[in-house]
């Protein structure tokens, strides 16, 4: 081998394992950076754009991606919590399959799991109305069970769990009334460097929500990983069967029963 290449080729493998030791941060979010815009989580271009895309990523369990159409400390816990919410979201997605493909959705089974789902589907509720220049509000719709279960029926369920924490900052005092978030939605910075970001209203009163409920969550996983792993045995001989035993995985989660 010539000295020429062997120098070259230390010098790759010098320049990756710096990178890998002390950039390793910076290459990750470089990755995730391209991977999101290869999946069209583009800055936002209007007001339309950025409701659209954060609708979209949030459906899809991308909370990175969705932190890039909200402002502030908003973005900050969708992007410190993504790992979190996200592998919480896929079980919840997964028992929500199973239940309606077996026929054993309980009401209070499927109510469970969308009340302690970090960020349920939403839907766009039509195009963002103009306030001004550089405001317009845009309006989601939460996509809810067709049944509210009783969930004060059911032992050992810790309340401060079931609250879908990364949607609470979006929340207003309408939003259980109306079904709806309804949100201002920004333009920041001029000219080719403009885009458009999601206010997140109650952001400072949810905070301590937020913290409870992702200071928690790896128990919950714990348990419902076991739980979604073992369901597909098929042994339900009814919706009050599969409520039964997913209640008591739910239960145990909880550190005032153990």
């Amino acid at each position: 081998m010539r000295v020429s290449t062997l120098v070259i080729l230390l010098l790759v493998v010098g320049g990756v394992g710096f990178v890998l030791l002390f950039k390793r941060d910076w290459l990750f979010s470089t990755i995730d950076a391209s991977r999101q815009a290869a999946s069209g989580y583009t800055a936002a271009t209007s007001a339309n754009d950025c409701l659209e895309k954060f609708v979209k990523a949030i459906n899809s369990r991308e909370y990175r991606a969705a932190s890039k159409y909200c402002s502030a400390e908003y973005a900050e816990a969708l992007m410190a919590n993504h790992d979190a919410a996200a592998t919480l979201g896929a079980r919840f997605d997964h028992i929500n399959n199973f239940m309606k493909e077996k026929g054993v959705a309980h009401d209070n089974s499927v109510w469970a799991i969308y009340l302690l789902d970090p960020f349920p589907k939403i839907a766009v509720d039509g195009p963002p109305k103009k306030v001004s220049d550089s405001q317009y509000t845009g309006s989601m719709k939460l996509i809810l069970p067709l049944n509210r279960g009783d969930l004060t029926k059911e032992s050992g369920l810790d309340p401060r769990m079931y609250t879908n924490p990364l949607m609470q900052p979006l929340t207003t005092p309408q939003t259980n009334a109306t079904g709806r978030l309804v949100v201002d939605i920004v333009a920041e910075g001029q000219g080719d460097a403009k885009t458009w970001k999601i206010k997140a209203p109650s952001y400072a009163s949810t905070h301590g929500i937020l913290a409870y409920y992702f200071d928690k969550w790896k128990t919950y996983d714990t348990g419902i990983e076991v739980f979604q792993r073992d369901m597909s045995n098929g042994r339900y001989a009814s919706p009050g069967d599969f409520k039964a035993e997913l209640m008591q995985v739910l239960s145990k989660a909880n550190p005032k029963t153990r």
